[in-house]
């Protein structure tokens, strides 16, 4: 043993650094112990496609991403919801709906034309009286879309 070094210090933890994945860019994602420049990059390209993440478990949606990864990354990220950005579906247009990936062409179409034939959706739980709409895709699209 060198006299100083003190053997409590061989034995501390690695503090770990928590990432917030909103509002991370390139660089910090890439201190996440795990991730690489392709995964840091895909992460961006869903973060902006979505507006945000609502949950950790979304990153299992990103390609290459499996639930062993996610678990060696989750302990170093965080969410920060409250930087999603929505979508007021009363006022998007067609094209921006459809890049959602949450919503496919036809769901666009049903909200479009609802909105042009009878007015305002008054309230995103609505769309489940359109066609193509069920329970899970309400509940997967409420953080992502507004009304005013």
């Amino acid at each position: 043993w060198s006299s100083d070094v003190c053997s409590s210090d061989l034995i501390t933890p690695a503090k770990i650094i928590v990432i917030e994945l909103n509002g991370a860019d390139s660089l910090a994602l890439l201190t996440i112990k795990g991730i690489g420049p392709a995964f840091a990059h895909r992460i961006l390209e869903m973060r902006q496609k979505l507006g945000g993440f609502v949950s950790k478990t979304q990153l299992l949606e990103i390609y290459g991403i499996d639930s062993e990864k996610l678990a060696a990354i989750e302990d170093q990220i965080s969410i920060n919801k409250s930087l999603v950005k929505q979508l007021n579906i009363n006022k998007v247009s067609f094209k921006e709906l459809n890049n959602h990936p949450y919503l496919n062409y036809n769901q666009v179409k049903a909200i479009v034309g609802y909105r042009e034939k009878i007015g305002p959706i008054k309230n995103v739980s609505d769309l489940i009286n359109l066609e193509g709409f069920n329970e899970n895709d309400i509940e997967k699209l409420a953080p992502y879309l507004s009304v005013k």
